[in-house]
């Protein structure tokens, strides 16, 4: 009995986290909080090869010292892209300490339009590049859940699309352009 305790806590804290969610349950019925996680989880191990990563209509908000690398991928008169890592503080585990994003910026006389793309936490950064137009591959230590280690991956960035959105941006000559504003974009990020 003396285990009973210690186990009951155990449960107690796991439990709290099982709320009940509303989304999208074709049957109206709120469904567990850890079933959709895990249906959440299952969806995202079978989509991580390829995805769409957006914007968002806010830019990434950081704390600049938190800034430690920032690498120059593109400078097209006005236009660049760049890949900003961000650090997430210590780990008493094994656990990501760099936060990475693409970030397109579109600099104009009455206007500029920017947009960051989250592209998860990792180990490390190693290296990126750009590889033609509007493509760009990254290099970046990642956790091995299985082998409990690091592996290096690497991922390809396709912003042709966010490109072409944000060179669309026509706000005339407005101060106070909504569209600019309110900028949202999405690119393709894949792993290879």
């Amino acid at each position: 009995m003396y285990y009973a305790k210690p186990i009951l806590i155990i449960f107690f804290i796991s439990f709290i986290g099982c709320g009940f969610s509303n989304d999208d349950d074709s049957s109206g019925k709120a469904r567990p909080a850890a079933e959709h996680s895990a249906s959440n989880l299952a969806l995202k191990s079978v989509s991580l090869k390829s995805r769409k990563i957006n914007s968002g209509s806010q830019s990434a908000q950081v704390r600049v010292a938190r800034v430690v690398r920032v690498v120059d991928l593109l400078r097209e008169s006005d236009l660049e892209a760049k890949v900003v890592v961000i650090d997430l503080g210590g780990s008493t585990d094994l656990s990501p300490t760099k936060k990475i994003y693409f970030t397109l910026y579109n600099k104009g006389e009455m206007f500029s339009t920017d947009a960051a793309f989250d592209l998860g936490n990792y180990m490390d950064l190693i290296s990126a590049e750009k590889l033609n137009n509007h493509s760009f591959k990254v290099k970046v230590e990642n956790l091995d859940i299985n082998a409990l280690g690091i592996q290096k991956e690497e991922y390809i960035i396709d912003a042709s699309e966010a490109v072409k959105s944000i060179l669309n941006i026509d706000c005339g000559d407005e101060f106070d352009c909504k569209e600019s504003v309110n900028f949202e974009a999405t690119i393709d990020f894949k792993k290879l």
